[in-house]
């Protein structure tokens, strides 16, 4: 399903350039938002306070905001799955009105195809729209402007890939990495978010080689901070860290006993992307 153009969005558009001027950019080629309908736009930190006013909508379709930087998404889902974003907002999203669908109600509520789902999110657009100027206080104000870049925001080394497996962790390269932990904003325009990262699964088989024997886990620091953080929290590495933690995936990967190899190989990977634009790495888990 492709993204919604500017004309197709006009409703939606004209309510968020009211906090801050809206760009509609092309997508990341690794991004995993296909089955979606959606807006992809220029990342702003403000529009991240979208969510919160997204989280009342009473609609065929639910909607929320991801950030992809140097992108965000505006995506719509289904509307019955609005009682989970509790998991996401706490107590904010307990006094949205929803309701727990039975499975009749959930199937007259799923499109019958991607083309109807697209329809639906169109439909919904113009009371969304409203809905949003409501809550943010932007009904008297005027639009600052929408415009649309062909500009690829790729950068050209960054290895980039389509994350596979049970990945819930993602890594941003960022320049200043403590920085975009507290204000969560870009810290450069360089900063960027890769499409994958180790599995679950991949963690486990780090954390227990790294742990076979104290030396493993004095000699390879760096990496032993991502094996004993795992998939939760936060890691910051400066981009001195990532030059140690590019060498110690180097050793490892020359072990053909190691039994990781593909595991540092991702890393390192990373590791590359950032040091070619002097970043460093934030590492978050859910």
């Amino acid at each position: 399903m492709q993204p919604f153009t500017s004309t197709e969005a006009e409703p939606l558009l004209r309510a968020v350039s009211k906090m801050h001027p809206v760009t509609l950019v092309e997508e990341s080629p690794f991004a995993a938002f296909s089955a979606h309908p959606r807006i992809c736009l220029l990342y702003n930190a403000q529009f991240v306070g979208l969510s919160s006013a997204m989280l009342w909508f009473d609609g065929k379709t639910s909607w929320t905001v991801v950030s992809d930087l140097p992108r965000c998404y505006l995506l719509a889902g289904l509307s019955w799955n609005k009682g989970l974003t509790q998991r996401f907002y706490g107590a904010e999203a307990q006094q949205v009105p929803h309701f727990e669908a039975g499975l009749s109600d959930r199937e007259n509520q799923i499109p019958k195809t991607p083309e109807e789902f697209r329809e639906w999110a169109i439909e919904d657009m113009p009371r969304l729209a409203a809905l949003i100027e409501e809550k943010l206080n932007l009904e008297h104000k005027l639009s600052l402007g929408v415009e649309v870049s062909a500009e690829s925001l790729e950068l050209p080394l960054v290895e980039d890939s389509a994350g596979r497996g049970n990945q819930t962790a993602n890594v941003y390269l960022v320049a200043h990495p403590e920085a975009f932990l507290q204000k969560r904003t870009p810290t450069s325009p360089w900063d960027r978010l890769l499409h994958f990262w180790i599995t679950d699964d991949e963690y486990g088989r780090l954390f227990d080689l790294l742990h076979g024997t104290a030396a493993s886990k004095r000699d390879f620091q760096m990496l032993a901070r991502i094996a004993e953080q795992g998939v939760y929290g936060s890691l910051a590495f400066q981009f001195g860290d990532v030059v140690v933690l590019a060498a110690e995936c180097e050793v490892i990967a020359g072990d053909s006993n190691a039994q990781v190899g593909e595991i540092v190989k991702k890393i390192l990977q990373v590791c590359r992307s950032a040091m070619a634009y002097n970043l460093g790495l934030v590492v978050e888990g859910n």
